[in-house]
C-alpha cells in the first residue's frame, strides 16, 4: 500500500525484516526435512515387508515390491495395520517411533504436501505459513525424540511470519477487524447476549417471589421447587441421570460452556476489543487499556485458549438500576509455551494453560464498572438473535405410523425434543 494509508497498514501488520529471505530459508529447511523423512519412510516400508538391513536400490527407486512414487508409498502406508507397524518398528526402541499411531510414511506425506503447496511455480503461498507453523510445533512437542533436522530454526522462522499472518487473516485495520469479526461470530454474540438476558430475567422472577413472600430463602440455600413444565426440565435444568451427586439438581443452570473454532475466537476478541470505538486508549469500548495491551501482545491462540464472561449481581442495588448487574470479561491464551523448551510429556506446571487476565475495567467504582446494560448496547449491533420456536412448532422426532414401520422393527424409536 502506498501513501499515508500505507504507513498505517504497515504499522498494523508489523512486517518482519526481509520476509522474502525468511520464506526462502523456510523452503530450504522443509526440503531438508522431507528428504530425511523419505529415508525413514522407505526404511519403514522395507522392515514391514520382513527384510533386514538397508533398503536396496538407489535413491528414489524404492524397495522391491513397493512402488517408488509418493502415491505408491501412501497406498502402502494406508493398507498396513498401525498395530503391526508399531510392533515391527518397536524393535529399534520406543524413542525411535513417531507419536501415537502416526508412521514415518504419514509424516513424510504431511510434510511433502506442505512443501509442494508452499512453493509452486516460483511463487510462495503464504496462506500455508499457519499450517507449517502448526505442523512444526506439533513435531517439536510430540516428536522431539526423533531428532528431526533443523526443527528449532524452522519453528522460529515460521513463528516470525505466523505472528503477522494469523491475526491479520481477520482484518488489518481496526475497522476491518470489527467488520469481519461481526460477520463471523454474529450468531455467537447473539447467543451470549441472549443467555445473559435469560439469567437476568430469572433473577427478576426470583426477586418478585421474594417480595411476595413466596420464596423467602437465601440464594445459596438448597430449598427448591419441582419443575412444573416438562420443557423447563429439558431446556434449563441439569439432566437427571447425571445429577445424582449434586446438592441442588433442580436448580436452573447458570453456567454455560461454548466450544468453537479458532476463527470464532479471533473474531470475538476483535469485536470485544473494537466495538463502540474501543482502541489503544480503551475509550468507549468493553476492553480497558491494560486489556488492550494484553491482546496486542498475544498474536496466537493456543490449545485451551478461552474467554470467560462473568455476570455479577449486587442485591443491595435497586432492581431497576443499571448497576444491579455488571459484566467482567477474562481471557487466557491457552497453553502458550515455547515447544523448544517444553514437551508434551512434561508433568510440571510448564504445560498448563496461561492464567486468565481481566480485559475489562476492574470495577472499582460505578463510573468504571461495565454494566450489563452497557455491554448489551455495545455488542447488540454485532449480534444476530434467533427467536425460540413456538410451543406448537417445536422440533420433535415424529412417531412412525404403522404403515411406515417395517416388520423387523418390533420397537419404535424413542421420541425426543431437539433444541435449536
Amino acid at each position: 500500500a502506498a501513501g499515508a494509508g500505507g504507513g498505517a497498514v504497515a504499522q498494523e501488520l508489523r512486517v518482519p525484516e526481509n520476509p522474502r529471505a525468511t520464506l526462502e530459508r523456510i523452503q530450504e529447511l522443509i526440503a531438508k526435512l522431507v528428504a530425511f523423512l523419505k529415508v525413514k519412510a522407505d526404511r519403514e516400508i522395507f522392515e514391514q515387508l520382513g527384510y533386514s538391513g538397508a533398503p536396496p536400490g538407489k535413491a528414489g527407486e524404492g524397495v522391491a515390491g513397493v512402488p517408488a512414487t509418493r502415491s505408491g508409498r501412501m497406498a502402502r502406508a494406508m493398507s498396513i495395520d498401525p498395530g503391526i507397524t508399531k510392533k515391527t518398528v518397536s524393535g529399534r526402541g520406543d524413542n525411535s517411533e513417531p507419536c501415537g499411531t502416526e508412521s514415518f510414511l504419514l509424516m513424510y506425506d504431511r510434510w511433502h504436501t506442505l512443501a509442494t503447496s508452499f512453493y509452486k511455480h516460483d511463487k510462495f503461498n503464504i496462506s500455508k505459513v499457519p499450517d507449517i507453523y502448526d505442523s512444526v510445533k506439533y513435531d517439536l512437542l510430540h516428536n522431539g525424540n526423533l531428532n528431526l533436522p533443523s526443527m528449532e530454526e524452522l519453528y522460529k522462522l515460521a513463528k516470525k511470519l505466523a505472528d503477522v499472518i494469523i491475526p491479520n487473516e481477520y482484518g488489518i485495520t481496526k475497522a476491518d477487524k470489527l467488520q469481519i469479526g461481526s460477520k463471523v461470530c454474529t450468531n455467537l454474540v447473539g447467543k451470549l447476549l441472549q443467555d445473559l438476558k435469560n439469567t437476568r430475567e430469572e433473577s427478576f422472577q426470583v426477586e418478585g417471589q421474594d417480595q411476595e413472600g413466596e420464596g423467602g430463602t437465601e440464594w445459596g440455600e438448597d430449598t427448591e421447587q419441582e419443575p412444573s413444565d416438562e420443557a423447563d426440565v429439558v431446556l434449563h435444568r441439569l439432566y437427571p441421570e447425571f445429577a445424582q451427586q449434586i446438592n441442588s439438581p433442580l436448580r436452573h443452570v447458570r453456567t454455560r460452556i461454548y466450544f468453537t473454532s479458532e476463527s470464532h475466537m479471533h473474531s470475538l476478541l476483535n469485536v470485544i476489543r473494537y466495538c463502540g470505538g474501543g482502541g489503544s486508549e480503551g475509550s468507549g469500548g468493553l476492553v480497558s487499556p491494560a486489556g488492550h495491551d494484553t491482546l496486542q501482545a498475544t498474536p496466537e491462540l493456543d490449545y485451551l485458549s478461552h474467554i470467560v464472561f462473568s455476570m455479577f449481581e449486587n442485591k443491595q442495588v435497586p432492581i431497576d438500576s443499571p448497576q444491579r448487574f455488571r459484566i467482567e470479561v477474562l481471557f487466557s491464551a491457552g497453553a502458550l509455551h515455547d515447544p523448544v523448551h517444553v514437551r508434551c510429556t512434561d508433568s510440571d506446571d510448564s504445560t498448563r494453560a496461561a492464567q486468565r487476565v481481566v480485559l475489562t475495567n476492574p470495577g472499582l467504582g460505578p463510573e468504571h464498572t461495565l454494566t450489563l446494560e452497557r455491554a448489551e448496547q455495545l455488542l447488540k449491533p454485532h449480534a444476530t438473535y434467533r427467536r425460540p420456536a413456538p410451543k406448537d412448532k417445536e422440533w420433535t422426532a415424529p412417531l412412525p405410523t404403522m404403515g411406515n414401520v417395517k416388520r423387523r422393527n418390533s420397537v419404535a424409536p424413542p421420541v425426543g425434543t431437539l433444541e435449536a
